[in-house]
């Protein structure tokens, strides 16, 4: 969520393209071990907020 308020982005915005630059921000500035878990735990999130949130974007990613 940090990451994508501090870009000015809504839910709407959120592509393919926006989840994979979240990924790299995560390998080349985020202080964790596992930035991967990070970004698979915040795709799985997502996912279920596309499948559970009213209002939420219909769009879904593949979750490694």
């Amino acid at each position: 969520m940090h990451y994508g308020s501090a870009r000015g982005l809504v839910p709407g915005d959120v592509d393919a393209g926006v989840m994979a630059a979240f990924r790299t921000a995560l390998e080349q500035e985020a202080l964790l071990k596992e930035p991967g878990k990070l970004h698979r735990t915040t795709l799985v999130a997502w996912n279920t907020a596309a499948a559970t949130v009213a209002g939420w974007p219909a769009v879904t990613f593949d979750v490694p």
